[in-house]
């Protein structure tokens, strides 16, 4: 990939005063979303080229597909680079460090996360993303009337999920949906014969003070 892209498009929360004055980041204030595990770049890159005027965050632990995000960046047409330099920013990081010490309330318009672990043993369900104080947390982070999306494989993580957004702020709709974010774990579980998935909408109806 390109160095001087990537510095451009990968920063370092590191070496930012927190939490992070996203206005600057960006050159352009446009409504920032965030996805969280973006994992090669698949959905993300295509979510950035829908021509929107939005700024994207995306936040991945594993360098290794951070790495592959960037190559895939570096290989796109020139009009589709420009756009993803001014609006898209990629992080190392959990999404509890994210949410907690990156972001201010009220500043993020949607999160997106597609086939999160589901962590299906029940000793490893403290790990879950989505857990109540998690969705508290997301939704301090939200805009008025923002949104969460959530896709799994796996139903009883949706069932679990479900069980967790009570008192939270948020309304919240579960639905079947066909493959149509072309991920790399969307592709595999389709490959294995699922073709279909549940999708958890949350819509914040109440600010949660964080």
């Amino acid at each position: 990939y390109d160095p001087m892209m990537a510095s451009e498009i990968f920063i370092s929360h590191f070496e930012r005063e927190r939490p992070v004055d996203w206005q600057k980041e960006f050159p352009v204030s446009c409504p920032c979303d965030v996805e969280i595990g973006f994992g090669c770049g698949e959905f993300l890159l295509d979510w950035a080229g829908l021509g929107e005027q939005r700024n994207y965050v995306g936040i991945e632990l594993d360098w290794t597909r951070i790495r592959k995000t960037l190559g895939r960046i570096s290989r796109l047409p020139c009009d589709r680079k420009d756009f993803i330099r001014k609006h898209v920013r990629l992080l190392q990081a959990d999404a509890w460090t994210v949410m907690q010490r990156l972001f201010c309330p009220k500043t993020i318009a949607q999160v997106i996360c597609l086939f999160p672990c589901p962590w299906p043993r029940e000793r490893h369900e403290a790990h879950r993303l989505f857990s109540r104080d998690f969705l508290r947390l997301v939704n301090s982070r939200l805009c008025d009337g923002g949104q969460i999306q959530c896709v799994t494989d796996y139903d009883p993580y949706a069932a679990w999920i479900e069980e967790q957004a009570g008192d939270t702020g948020f309304e919240i709709e579960r639905r079947k949906i066909p493959a149509q974010f072309r991920t790399k774990f969307e592709l595999k579980w389709q490959a294995a014969g699922q073709q279909e998935f549940d999708k958890v909408v949350f819509q914040k109806t109440r600010h949660w003070p964080g």
